[in-house]
């Protein structure tokens, strides 16, 4: 069988293009051709001068866009090259034109990540498999996330009509299957992240370890918290170690503590598995601090995107590492591996889909 998996595998993200990774990988082992379609929104261009970063109606905001877009320029094309490299050379990028169905392409896989999410106001119909080449072949969708917690009347009855092209819907959060069981009469499955259907081993394979020989707290956030620098500031003190923070975006480095600023994804994994202790507001952060079993707390950002994390982690029963902050719930058993137990509710995942590429 040929497989074509639609997700957001062109974003700079490290969460995006490892979850992408890690499920083109598990379902390669069911012995299948497993393919990821190269389609790019507009919504997710990510070149070195895309034009709506710098742009603004006040002429002085948008001089100094220009200019900050000029002076990183050589660490923004460094850490360009890096995810580029990343994705032609790890995934298996496939061109497909979506308004044909003249192709060889058996069943699309729609996930994960926030693919049925809005963007300028509006649902992407690709993601939900409303293109001509998914006409007459099996269509999944796998951990899909929204990152939305409510939907119009309108939006109901166009996501519903969409929800009845799949022969399988898995989301990755319990409140959004919660949130559109009522849309559709077909059993909606919470499933695991794709980044947990590897093994540890798995991700060692292509980690690359830092430069680094001595102890490091991790810090990785993608909305800026304080609470985040206090609490590594309090953990690193309390181990002798130094703070590492890997950024998700270029910025100006103002921080006493070493900004990573262009690691590839192969170092974002090095970074995590090497770590002695992460503090982050990242979802695939959290995730990548459970995968290595690394000792972590995740911040509240107070935030749509709190769901997400708050979903893992209440599955595995370890709500207790989302915190608010740093001055009320900071404990030194933070510091201790969690010992997750994934098994069972991987074992789950994976059998979904088993089960699933077994009867087609």
């Amino acid at each position: 069988m040929k497989i074509g998996i639609l997700t957001f595998h062109c974003a700079h993200n490290y969460g995006a293009v490892l979850q992408c990774y890690a499920l083109q990988e598990y379902l390669k082992s069911f012995g299948h051709e497993v393919y990821v379609i190269d389609y790019r929104p507009q919504y997710l261009k990510y070149g070195l001068f895309v034009w709506y970063k710098w742009f603004s109606f006040n002429p002085l905001k948008c001089l100094k866009k220009i200019l900050w877009q000029i002076h990183t320029f050589s660490i923004q094309r460094n850490r360009s090259i890096k995810f580029e490299n990343f994705i032609h050379n790890k995934i298996n990028l496939r061109e497909l034109n979506l308004r044909s169905c003249n192709h060889d392409i058996d069943c699309f896989v729609f996930g994960s990540d926030q693919i049925w999410r809005k963007n300028r106001e509006v649902f992407d119909p690709v993601y939900f498999a409303d293109f001509n080449a998914a006409k007459n072949r099996k269509l999944i969708s796998y951990a899909a996330s929204m990152g939305i917690n409510s939907l119009s009347d309108n939006e109901k009855k166009q996501i519903s009509k969409w929800l009845k092209r799949f022969s399988i819907i898995t989301v990755r959060e319990k409140y959004l299957k919660e949130l559109l069981q009522p849309l559709t009469d077909k059993k909606i499955y919470n499933v695991i992240d794709p980044t947990f259907l590897l093994q540890p081993q798995d991700w060692d394979e292509i980690a690359i370890n830092p430069f680094l020989n001595k102890p490091y707290v991790l810090i990785y956030q993608v909305i800026y918290n304080q609470s985040v620098y206090n609490i590594a500031q309090k953990a690193a003190t309390e181990i002798g170690a130094s703070i590492i923070e890997i950024v998700s975006n270029v910025k100006e480095t103002i921080n006493s503590h070493q900004t990573v600023q262009t690691a590839s994804p192969e170092e974002f994994l090095g970074w995590f598995r090497n770590a002695k202790f992460v503090v982050t507001t990242s979802f695939h952060g959290t995730a990548f601090s459970l995968i290595f079993n690394r000792p972590f707390v995740s911040i509240k950002q107070n935030r749509l995107s709190d769901l997400r994390i708050e979903s893992m982690l209440s599955q595995i029963q370890l709500s207790n590492r989302f915190v608010k902050g740093f001055d009320s719930e900071w404990k030194p058993t933070f510091l201790e591996s969690p010992q997750p137990n994934l098994k069972s509710l991987t074992d789950y995942s994976k059998g979904i889909l088993l089960k699933f590429f077994q009867n087609v």
